[in-house]
């Protein structure tokens, strides 16, 4: 026979699967990135919950929101007041020394974090791991997690600290661009407990275009992929002109696209740079992925110090386009000889170039984004012009 207690306990646990096992529903997608995460499913999500005021955040998340009927709770709504009490009783017995509560402590199926006022429940299972810092001597770990009393989402990194004030630094740093891409939310700082720092950002719904393309997610034709193209340009000219960052390492991992409303978000800052007066940016170190790094960049190894701009990011955006647009076997320099050996030689014969009037313009755009030579190179707002060409918005379509 169970004593009260008992049976409280077994009630607590019981609803606690049951929070567990419907949430087993949104792990439907899961990214293979190097931002690497799993996306709710629109019919399993709810992210109309405003952001809860936490640590240095006073506003409203910047992220599109999808009303739905169905909020699967990771806490069930029955145990979200009594989980709240139990961490603050947790972190009151031991003097506030740290801010994350294990499931085992609370006897729930999840681990907690409070941030300010807030209480998040957090995914079981990094979703993305790398060891970062000085020598690799550090972890990274990267989760989804719930905030458990609106059942909005949020992402968790939590970096695990050895003795590195160099990371600690760049953790800040992180911070602070962030805060200007208006996608942080609150920060955790339990190194004297666990040698761990939070980092709590915004969410971004939807699956990364790289993800997108190789999972055949995102069936769209060639008109709606100029459409998605242009918001793209269009955020990374917002993160610019009033965000003064340059993000160094844009790729199709790092473009976030919502398939319900379309819209999309860059994500991942970790290598980012502060623009200075001059909108431009040093550093001592190579920073982002080389297939997408401009020819200036590449250029500047000798020195030892590298230049970003605007320009850097261009060529990087032009890079990923043409993969998103599925141009690039167009930028090769034979198929650059083959075209121009078939106009001079068999005008007669054709009437029209080896491409379709909306990937010509398209591929024009693309290749002036990635011009070798920075001082030519097509600025965002001519580049998002060339795709708003009429001539994108013919009747035919391209898969």
């Amino acid at each position: 026979m169970l004593r009260n207690g008992d049976q409280k306990t077994v009630k607590r646990k019981n609803e606690d699967e049951k929070s567990s096992q419907t949430v087993n529903i949104v792990k439907k997608q899961k990214s293979a990135a190097n931002h690497s995460f799993f996306t709710p499913t629109t019919s399993a999500l709810n992210t109309t919950g405003e952001l809860q005021k936490t640590e240095n955040v006073d506003a409203k998340s910047n992220s599109e929101t999808v009303e739905t009927s169905y909020n699967p709770r990771l806490i069930g709504e029955a145990l979200v007041e009594s989980t709240k009490q139990m961490v603050d009783l947790m972190m009151m017995l031991n003097a506030n020394a740290f801010s994350y509560i294990p499931k085992a402590t609370l006897q729930a199926s999840f681990d907690i974090i409070k941030a300010g006022e807030a209480y998040y429940a957090v995914e079981h299972g990094a979703i993305h791991s790398k060891t970062v810092g000085e020598n690799k001597s550090s972890l990274l770990n990267t989760y989804l997690i719930q905030n458990i009393d609106t059942g909005q989402y949020f992402i968790l990194k939590a970096y695990t600290i050895n003795d590195d004030d160099q990371l600690l630094a760049k953790i800040q740093d992180e911070i602070k661009l962030l805060i200007k891409a208006k996608q942080f939310v609150a920060q955790v700082d339990d190194r004297s407990f666990n040698k761990t720092f939070y980092i709590i950002k915004t969410y971004a719904p939807g699956l990364s275009l790289k993800d997108a393309m190789d999972q055949g997610v995102a069936k769209l034709n060639f008109n709606e992929k100029v459409e998605v193209a242009k918001k793209v340009i269009e955020t990374l000219m917002t993160l610019h002109r009033d965000s003064k960052i340059i993000h160094c390492d844009l790729k199709l991992e790092n473009i976030v696209l919502n398939l319900e409303t379309m819209e999309v978000q860059i994500i991942d800052f970790d290598v980012s740079l502060h623009m200075d007066e001059n909108e431009q940016a040093s550093t001592k170190e190579i920073r982002g992925t080389f297939k997408h790094l401009a020819p200036e960049i590449i250029a500047q190894s000798k020195d030892g110090t590298y230049v970003y701009n605007k320009k850097t990011d261009t060529f990087a955006l032009g890079v990923a386009l043409a993969e998103w647009l599925e141009l690039e076997d167009y930028l090769s320099d034979d198929f650059e000889q083959n075209e121009l050996l078939l106009t001079q030689t068999a005008s007669n014969l054709f009437t029209s170039k080896l491409l379709p009037p909306q990937q010509e313009t398209a591929l024009k755009a693309v290749r002036g984004l990635m011009d070798p030579n920075d001082s030519t190179r097509l600025d965002l707002a001519s580049a998002f012009e060339l795709l708003s060409d009429k001539k994108l918005k013919t009747v035919a379509t391209f898969s």
